[in-house]
C-alpha cells in the first residue's frame, strides 16, 4: 500500500522540478483511473522529464531537497534513461525523455535496457490536472497517452508484468 507520505514526497518532487516534471506511468493510471495512488509495497510513483531539462543542477536540487539517488540507468550510449531517487524509504522514478523524430524514447532497467517510446507530442505539450488537491502536469491527451501505454487501461490487471507488457515497449528500439 502506498505509504502515508507518498503524496506530500510527491508534491515535494514536484518543487523542486515544477514544470519540468510530467507524472508518468502507473502514477498517472492510478490517479486517472481510481484517484488514488498505487497500493503495493514494493512500487514506486512514475514522473518523466524531458532530456533537455535534466541536468546536474536538477540532481544537486532533489538532493538538496532530501532526495537521494537510489539507482541510475544510463542506456547503452552513455545517455541517461532513468534515475531512481528516495527519501523516507520512498522511491520516485524519472524517466528521461529523449527526442527521435517524432518520439521520444528512454529506457527502464532489468539487467538490460528495455526501450519504450511514445509520440513526442504527449510529453511536449502536457496537460493539467487537479488531484488531491494540487495541480500536476500529465501527458496528453492523456486518455489517449494511457491507451498507447497500456492499452486497455480502465481494467485493472492482476499480473501485469513491468518489463514487457506495457505497449509502449519496443523490443526492436536501436539507438
Amino acid at each position: 500500500m502506498s505509504k502515508p507520505n507518498t503524496n506530500n514526497l510527491l508534491r515535494e518532487f514536484q518543487d523542486v522540478l515544477g514544470d519540468k516534471m510530467i507524472l508518468a506511468y502507473g502514477t498517472v493510471l492510478w490517479i486517472i483511473r481510481d484517484g488514488k495512488l498505487h497500493e503495493a509495497d514494493w512500487d514506486d510513483e512514475d514522473t518523466f522529464m524531458l532530456a533537455e531539462n535534466f541536468n546536474d543542477e536538477v540532481v544537486q536540487q532533489l538532493k538538496d531537497a532530501g532526495f537521494e539517488i537510489y539507482k541510475e540507468y544510463p542506456m547503452p550510449d552513455g545517455k541517461i534513461g532513468e534515475v531512481s531517487f528516495v527519501k523516507d524509504d520512498q522511491r520516485i522514478d524519472i524517466y528521461v525523455a529523449h527526442k527521435r523524430g517524432d518520439y521520444r524514447y528512454w529506457a527502464m532497467y532489468n539487467g538490460q535496457s528495455l526501450f519504450h517510446k511514445i509520440k513526442a507530442s504527449y510529453l511536449e505539450n502536457p496537460e493539467r490536472i487537479v488531484w488531491d488537491g494540487t495541480s500536476w502536469l500529465v501527458p496528453a491527451p492523456v486518455e489517449e497517452y494511457l491507451e498507447a501505454t497500456y492499452g486497455d487501461w480502465r481494467t485493472p490487471v492482476s499480473n501485469f508484468d513491468w518489463q514487457y507488457d506495457h505497449k509502449c515497449y519496443d523490443k526492436d528500439f536501436i539507438l
